[in-house]
This record gives C-alpha cells, sequence and structure tokens, in this order.
C-alpha cells in the first residue's frame, strides 16, 4: 500500500482467490496478496542478511491449567509483551532448527530469563526439546561451530512456487503420527483405528521427544467386518497432561487394586474393573483394565480422588434419609467445590516421569497382603443408609526407602550380573547357542544379532530396569 517492495517468502497460494500469502522475511509479518502484486526477487537482493529471524522460546510450554488446549492465553501474552515490547533483550541460543533459534531471553532488569519467569507466574511449564532441537543443542558444543545464516534455509522456497496440483502421497509412517490401542483387556487384542471421517483420522503428535501415554475417548465404537479392529467414532484427543490417562481412570473405575514395586516403595500401576467375588474370579475380565504408570501417582493424589469420588457419592445419593440440607446453594457449592478440587488435581505441577514397572500377574486380582491395605470408608456423618455409588480405593501402605540400609536381595544382584553379561555376549560375533538364553525373559535366541534385538525390545527393557527400582 505504500508503493515500496519487500522481500518476502512465499507460504500459500490460492488458485481459485488468485491470491498469495506473503512472509515478509525482514519484519516477520504476514499478508495476503493477489498475484499482481507479487514478483520475483532479483538475486543481488538475496544476498543481503535476512534482518527478522523466527524465535522460540527454548524448553517452556503453555500452562495447561492456564491453557487446556496448549496455546498461549492473552494474559501470558500480555505478561510476555510487558517485558518484551519496545526493549531490548539479550538472546542465549539453545538450537537453531531449520533457520529457527530456539533461545532464552533475558531482559536488562533480571537475571532470569523470561522463560523462567513465565513459569514461575503460572503461565508456563517445563517442557522438553525436540530430538531435532537437543541434537543441534550438542552439536553446537563442537569447536568451530557457526550457526546458519537465516537466508540460507529459505532460498528453496523464495525461488519455488508452491506446487499447484494435489499430490497424494502413501510411504513409511511419520515419527509424529500418535498410534492408538484400547485400555480394556478385550480390547487389546484387537487393533484400533479412528473413523475415517473423524477429524483424528490422522493424528498427529507434536512433542514426540514426549513419550508419556495420552488419552482418547470415543462416543461410539465399532468392528469391522472381519471383528479384528475397533473403529472409534466422534473422538477427542484430550491435552498431553502427564498422568491424566491414570487419574480420570482411578476417578471412575468402579474398583481399583494398586500395583507397587517389590520393597513397596512406589505405586506402580493399578488393575481397574469391576472387581471380584468370593471366589477371586472377577466380575467382567474382558473389561478390566491394567495401567502401568509412567508419571508418578502419590499417596495423596489417590486421598484427592477418593475426596473427589465422595463428593460425588453426596450428589447422587438423594434420598430421605439423608440428612444434609438439599437446596439449591448447597448443590452448587458441592459441584463448585468438586469441580475446583478436580482441575487441581488434573492440573497438578507437572508430574514426574517414572520408569516402567510391569506387574507379572496384570490382571489377577486380591495379589495384595491384607496387612498391606489401608482401607478408605465414607465419612460416618453423611447420615445415608444406601452404599455409595463410588466406592472409596483402598491404597497400600508403603514402606520408606533408605539407601543406606535398604538390602538388595541376592538374587537381584544375581539377575543384573547376569544381564550384564548378556549384553556382553550380544556384542560377540560367534557363540554358542545355549550360551545365548536370557533368563530374565525365558527367551533363547539363535545368534548374537537377534540377541542384540531382544535385548532392544521393549518387554526385555521394561524387565531389566525393573532390577534396579
Amino acid at each position: 500500500s505504500d508503493g515500496l517492495f519487500y522481500r518476502g517468502r512465499l507460504v500459500d497460494v490460492n488458485m481459485g482467490k488468485r491470491s498469495v500469502t506473503v512472509h515478509y522475511l525482514d519484519f516477520g509479518s504476514m499478508e495476503q496478496l493477489r498475484f499482481d502484486q507479487v514478483y520475483q526477487i532479483p538475486s543481488d537482493i538475496l544476498e543481503y542478511p535476512i534482518l527478522c529471524v523466527e524465535c522460540f522460546l527454548a524448553k517452556v510450554k503453555p500452562s495447561f491449567k492456564e491453557s487446556p488446549d496448549g496455546t498461549w492465553t492473552l494474559k501470558s501474552r500480555a505478561f510476555f509483551s510487558n517485558l518484551a515490547l519496545n526493549q531490548v533483550l539479550n538472546a542465549e541460543i539453545y538450537s537453531q532448527v531449520e533457520g529457527s533459534l530456539r533461545v532464552y531471553l533475558y531482559t536488562k532488569d533480571s537475571d532470569k530469563p523470561i522463560n523462567q519467569l513465565l513459569i514461575d507466574t503460572g503461565y508456563a511449564l517445563d517442557a522438553e526439546e525436540s530430538y531435532q532441537s537437543v541434537s543441534a543443542h550438542e552439536k553446537a558444543k563442537e569447536p568451530e561451530f557457526t550457526y546458519d545464516k537465516p537466508l540460507e534455509s529459505f532460498q528453496l522456497s523464495i525461488n519455488h512456487l508452491p506446487p499447484q496440483k494435489k499430490l497424494y502421497l502413501k510411504g513409511p509412517s511419520s515419527p509424529y503420527e500418535v498410534s492408538f490401542y484400547s485400555l480394556t483387556k478385550i480390547g487389546k487384542m484387537k487393533s484400533a483405528r479412528i473413523d475415517w471421517d473423524s477429524v483424528n483420522s490422522i493424528c498427529l503428535n507434536h512433542e514426540p521427544q514426549d513419550k508419556h501415554e495420552r488419552l482418547m475417548v470415543s462416543a461410539f465404537l465399532n468392528l469391522n467386518s472381519t471383528a479384528t479392529s475397533l473403529i472409534a467414532r466422534e473422538s477427542t484427543l484430550l491435552p498431553n497432561i502427564n498422568g491424566l490417562l491414570y487419574v480420570i481412570t482411578l476417578l471412575f473405575s468402579p474398583y481399583v487394586e494398586f500395583r507397587t514395586d517389590e520393597l513397596r516403595r512406589t505405586y506402580t500401576g493399578a488393575l481397574c474393573g469391576l472387581g471380584f467375588d468370593n471366589t477371586v474370579m472377577p466380575y467382567f475380565p474382558e473389561h478390566d483394565i491394567s495401567l502401568t504408570f509412567d508419571t508418578l501417582i502419590t499417596q495423596e493424589d489417590i486421598n484427592e480422588i477418593n475426596a473427589i469420588r465422595d463428593m460425588m457419592n453426596i450428589a447422587l445419593r438423594c434420598n430421605q434419609d439423608f440428612k444434609i440440607p438439599w437446596n439449591a446453594s448447597y448443590v452448587v457449592r458441592n459441584q463448585g467445590t468438586a469441580k475446583r478440587r478436580l482441575l487441581d488435581l488434573v492440573t497438578k505441577e507437572p508430574r514426574p516421569s517414572v520408569p516402567l514397572i510391569e506387574f507379572t500377574k496384570s490382571y489377577t486380582w486380591n495379589m495384595v497382603d491384607p496387612q498391606n491395605i489401608i482401607e478408605h470408608n465414607p465419612p460416618a456423618d453423611h447420615g445415608v443408609s444406601l452404599p455409595p455409588v463410588y466406592s472409596l480405593h483402598n491404597s497400600i501402605k508403603l514402606s520408606v526407602h533408605d539407601p543406606d540400609t535398604c538390602r538388595i536381595p541376592a538374587s537381584v544382584l544375581l539377575m543384573r550380573t547376569k544381564m550384564k553379561r548378556l549384553h556382553e555376549l550380544a556384542s560377540c560375533s560367534e557363540m554358542p547357542v545355549e550360551n545365548l538364553f536370557c533368563e530374565l525373559c525365558n527367551a533363547r535366541c539363535q545368534t548374537p544379532l537377534e540377541l542384540s534385538a531382544h535385548i532392544a525390545s521393549r518387554q526385555h527393557m521394561l524387565m531389566d530396569n525393573s532390577l534396579y527400582q
């Protein structure tokens, strides 16, 4: 509009409207222009360095408590603008990926980077960098390393228009693509896929470095014609909050039996379902759910889950024996308290990751010694004669772990030694078959190469990690 020319990169071409979306390289802004407003840039102008570089704050992401959809809120952007707008900032480069920089930003008035200030104020959470970013960071430590000029990563897109025809590609799956499986026992025997008409039919994980499990819920499930696949319809992918899968499952499961490690130091998982009868036979084994925690679930979390379940019991059990005043104000107050405590539980400070420890008999009930069970019962002052809709979960007495006094069983030490020897055998070129046996997994391998593949398998690594827990 001002009659001047600016350097830009074509981002998108709309043949129907005969327009293009242009990213201005020296300003960072974007604009939609008509075909007749765009010209090919002279090659001599490309020799001048770009005046604007795309940057991202390193090792932070939006707080789920402030923004469940994972985007920066207006408050967080206002907080950032107040610190950075019209200010001279110092940037410490963490890495460079595809021409974009991951940085720590510093103001003149603070020794803390803006990244940390966003975390301290609750607008952001600590986040892991992507594999590409971490690799670039490690490479930058090498002597005589220099960062690429931003212009080099833009030359192809500046000189070439995007394709004007649709291309349908088929090939290897992307590391960003998400696969799903059913949580129930019978569902794990079938493959799970999303209906092609669903918005989640092709689901991408923008944080592949985050290995925590996520939860997708579906309103309708169907079987394919051969009954080998579950097809989910009207699905919703829940936010990527560490431990959300476990919190929701524990919160609404009718009956739960927790699992711990061998020394009862921490919770490692849970078996969820309808429970079992007097003969220890499960009521509905096909729909039991076995969870293996990849994030830390504490006794405090279990107490809070029980408290929320008790509030739901109060709201659901309204009858003539109910001695608590039941009116509109009480209902609103009870719902508000339950909602607040539920959000606090779900959006709790990032739960630390823990190694996966598989339980040997994951779908077998009544595996906890009665002497180690802590029973939880509803408060007696509710004055309700009917049994609770949501029974409170019994927890397990955990032992206090002292590394100086805790003795590791001799069998565990022996197995550790055997596994170390097995790793050494995997690197040998020739070895008798009778020596290539994994006692931990009860598996025999025919060659050192096959042994290497077994050691790298998920099952073996889970079992091997359990020796050091």
